[in-house]
């Protein structure tokens, strides 16, 4: 027998319909990235993967990652702070 065993059946509808309504208003809110508009680039030499494609061809060319991964940040106007909006160079 668990704590919740002697809810009345009621309320532990209510509880579990809060609690569905609150996971689907996490996944809608999820699903709209907030304050990204600025990175979702209509132009596709502006977008992420470009970025990173612009990244991987100057680092082909024998400069180090890190070194062409922030020219390029500043190059597009991306943020380099906090650290962690440089990718690792196994995630880029």
């Amino acid at each position: 027998m668990t704590r919740f065993a002697g809810w009345p059946s009621l309320l532990a509808r209510i509880v579990l319909a809060a609690v569905c309504a609150l996971i689907a208003f996490g996944l809608l809110l999820s699903a709209t990235p907030i304050g990204s508009e600025r990175y979702l680039a209509k132009d596709p030499e502006k977008s992420d993967t470009a970025l990173y494609r612009k990244v991987a061809e100057r680092v082909a060319k024998s400069e180090n990652y890190y070194e062409a991964a922030v020219a390029e940040h500043r190059l597009r106007d991306y943020p380099l702070k906090p650290f962690v909006t440089v990718r690792l160079p196994t995630s880029a």
